[in-house]
């Protein structure tokens, strides 16, 4: 048996935060003493833990009572622990993908800025160029963005998982794209003026409507001398911005 002070440090928390855990309900001593001071089984230091690394990836305290009454009980097959992971997984996903946009255009702008340096002068000793042969290895040629699209095949409702998807993905592979996000809306650039590329634009735009994982995302096409702009909101938008992230290094294939 632990005292509140030695599980205190067993685990690395105070011991303010131990009786805060009592009060909600999360970790409870097993017994007290005559004099009324706590005492806990050591298997509380797992427990503990659990609470650690689940707080440290987002859990609220809500969503870590649920968490650990299905770990004590051996059962995480409970429906809302399962839809509160995956929401928990997706909201981590869209934070990565707004970061990702930003390296995408970043790395864009420099390339850019670059090229045109590289018009004015054929000199490639300063300080910029220097920067960018670091940062980009390869300015010249797009850089290989890396996203994580596995997830998608766990949506075997996906739309973006199926063949005809991926026949329609094809003519979109490979284009040079621009992706940004305004308010709570991903606008999706894609420098082309081919019929074929704006064609196989609306077909997926027409076949995702159908999609039960972005039931309820708006999206919208218009096209002038810069390209097609999509514009897509609502839950599950990000998906998207990390679909054309992929496609535009070909290297998305459902």
């Amino acid at each position: 048996m632990l005292t509140i002070g030695q599980l205190a440090k067993r685990v690395g928390i105070r011991t303010s935060t131990l009786r805060y855990y009592e009060k909600e309900g999360l970790v409870q001593p097993a017994k007290r003493t005559e004099a009324g001071y706590r005492l806990y089984e050591s298997k509380t230091i797992e427990k503990l833990r659990l609470i650690q690394r689940a707080q440290r990836v987002g859990f609220s305290l809500a969503d870590i009572r649920l968490l650990i009454d299905g770990w004590e009980r051996s059962d995480l097959s409970h429906e809302l622990l399962i839809k509160t992971a995956e929401q928990r997984f997706i909201a981590v996903e869209e934070e990565l993908t707004k970061l990702s946009v930003i390296k995408h255009e970043l790395t864009h702008f420099l390339q850019d800025l670059y090229a045109h340096k590289r018009q004015e002068t054929a000199k490639e000793d300063n300080a910029f160029v220097e920067l960018v042969d670091r940062i980009c290895p390869h300015p010249e040629e797009r850089s290989a963005t890396v996203v994580a699209l596995d997830k998608l095949s766990y949506y075997d409702r996906c739309q973006l998982t199926s063949a005809q998807a991926n026949k329609i993905t094809s003519k979109l592979k490979n284009q040079h794209v621009h992706i940004w996000r305004e308010r709570d809306e991903y606008h999706i650039l894609i420098i082309s003026n081919d019929a074929e590329v704006g064609e196989a634009l609306e077909l997926l735009v027409y076949m995702e409507q159908t999609c039960e994982v972005h039931a309820d995302m708006t999206r919208s096409i218009t096209h002038d001398q810069e390209g097609f702009l999509l514009t897509v909101s609502g839950e599950n938008s990000f998906l998207y911005a990390q679909l054309f992230l992929a496609l535009e290094n070909g290297r998305f294939a459902p």
